[in-house]
C-alpha cells in the first residue's frame, strides 16, 4: 500500500511576511528618527544664525556708540543710517563677499538707548579677590539726585534662595559658611567730588569724622520681606546696614541711599558722583537707579542698552546687550589703589646697617586662606 504525505507551507509563508513587516517597521522608524533628528539639527542651525545675525547687529551699533553717532531708542534702522546705509531698506544683510547672500542672514531692527534709566553690571567673587565696578553716575543734564538705589541677585535661577542666619552683622561668617544661593554681601563706596579737588578732601577730620565725600555701605541681606524696600542713610556706619529681599522679585535684594550729610541736612551736590559696587561671599548682578524727590532720573554718557532682532531665513531672535560707554582705553577708571590675591608684607626701618633689616613674621608666599599674618 502506498502512502503520499502531504505538507503545506503556511507557516514559512507566516515567517517571511511577519519577517518583511518587522524590518520595514524598523526601517520607516529609523527613517522618522533620521528625519527627525536632521531636522532638529537645521532648526538648531537656523536659529544660531539668526542668534548670530542678531549679534553683528549688537556690533555695528558699538562701532556706532565708538564713533560718537547720534542714535534712536525707537528707530529701527538708526545704526544703519549712523553707519551711512539707505534707510530705505527695512534690514541689513549680513555677508562676507558682496555676492554672499546665500545663507539669508540679515538683522531686522536695532535699537540703542543712550539715557538708559538704570545701570547694570554682573560682579564675579573669587575667594581671595573681590569682583568691583566703578561706576560714573552721569545724570542727563547733570541733574542732581538725592537717592540712590542697589538692586542686586543671584546670576543663576533658584527656586530656593537662602538667607545666612549663622552670624550677627558684625561678624560675618566665613567663606565656606555663605550658601551657594545666597545672595551677595554687597560694599557699596561712594565718591562724589566737583572739578578742582584735593585728596585730602576725602581724608577723616582731625577728629576722627568721616569725610562726606567717601562713604562706604556694607549691605547684607538678612530676612525675607513681603512690603517695599528698606531706605537707609548713605554714611559710613560701623556695622554692615541689614536688606530685606524678597524672592519672587526680578532683583531679589533692593536698598534705597539717601544722600545727606552727617547732621541729616540734604548732602551739597557734587558735580562728579562714583559708585563703586563690590560683591562679597557669591556673585551678583546688580543694578542701579538714583532719584530726585522720589522721581527716577536717566543717565547719560555711562550706559548703552542695544536692543537687537536678527534673522535667517523665517527665523528670528531677539537681544538685548548693555554697552559701556564710561570705558576710556587711554585713561580707565581704578578699581583699587592697591588689589592683590595673597598677602601684602610691609617691613618699616630707619637704620644706616643693612644688617638690621628684619622682615618680621609675615610671608608673602604663604597660602592667605591660612595664613593668619597681618
Amino acid at each position: 500500500m502506498k502512502h503520499t504525505q502531504s505538507q503545506r507551507g503556511a507557516v514559512s509563508l507566516f515567517v517571511v511576511i511577519f519577517a518583511a513587516l518587522l524590518i520595514t517597521i524598523v526601517t520607516i522608524s529609523f527613517v522618522q528618527l533620521m528625519l527627525r533628528n536632521q531636522q532638529e539639527a537645521t532648526t538648531a542651525d537656523i536659529s544660531q544664525s539668526a542668534y548670530d545675525s542678531a549679534l553683528a547687529g549688537v556690533e555695528d551699533a558699538k562701532r556706532a556708540l565708538a564713533e560718537g553717532k547720534p542714535l534712536s531708542p525707537t528707530d529701527c534702522n538708526t545704526v544703519k543710517v549712523a553707519l551711512g546705509g539707505d534707510n530705505s531698506d527695512a534690514e541689513t544683510k549680513i555677508q562676507q563677499s558682496e555676492n554672499d547672500l546665500s545663507l539669508d542672514q540679515a538683522y531686522t531692527c536695532v535699537k540703542v538707548d543712550t539715557t538708559p534709566g538704570n545701570l547694570q553690571k554682573s560682579l564675579e567673587y573669587q575667594k581671595i579677590q573681590e569682583s568691583s565696578t566703578l561706576l560714573p553716575l552721569k545724570t542727563v543734564n547733570g541733574a542732581a539726585f538725592d537717592t540712590i538705589e542697589i538692586s542686586w541677585k543671584l546670576p543663576v535661577e533658584t527656586t530656593n534662595p537662602t538667607l545666612f542666619s549663622g552670624a550677627t552683622q558684625t561678624l560675618l561668617p566665613r567663606t565656606g559658611e555663605w550658601g551657594e544661593f545666597t545672595p551677595a554681601l554687597l560694599r557699596a563706596q561712594l565718591i562724589q567730588h566737583d572739578d578742582s579737588f584735593d585728596l585730602s578732601s576725602f581724608d577723616a577730620a582731625a577728629n576722627g569724622t568721616a569725610s562726606d565725600n567717601a562713604r562706604t555701605k556694607f549691605l547684607y541681606p538678612v530676612a525675607w520681606r513681603t512690603t517695599a524696600p528698606i531706605e537707609s542713610t548713605f554714611l559710613n556706619d560701623t556695622s554692615p546696614t541689614g536688606v530685606a529681599c524678597k524672592k519672587d522679585d526680578t532683583y531679589m535684594c533692593t536698598v534705597k541711599l539717601k544722600l545727606e550729610q552727617k547732621d541729616g541736612s540734604p548732602q551739597n551736590y557734587k558735580k562728579n558722583v562714583f559708585l563703586r559696587l563690590s560683591a562679597l561671599y557669591n556673585n551678583a548682578d546688580v543694578q542701579v537707579k538714583v532719584y530726585a524727590a522720589g522721581q527716577p532720573q536717566d543717565f547719560a554718557g555711562v550706559q548703552a542698552v542695544v536692543d537687537s532682532t536678527g534673522r535667517a531665513g523665517d527665523a528670528f531672535r531677539r537681544v538685548r546687550a548693555v554697552v559701556d560707554l564710561s570705558v576710556n582705553d587711554n585713561f580707565p577708571y581704578p578699581q583699587a589703589a592697591l588689589d592683590l590675591g595673597g598677602n601684602l608684607c610691609k617691613t618699616f626701618k630707619i637704620t644706616n646697617d643693612p644688617a638690621q633689616y628684619d622682615s618680621g613674621s609675615c610671608d608673602p608666599s604663604a597660602d592667605p586662606k591660612t595664613s593668619e599674618s597681618d
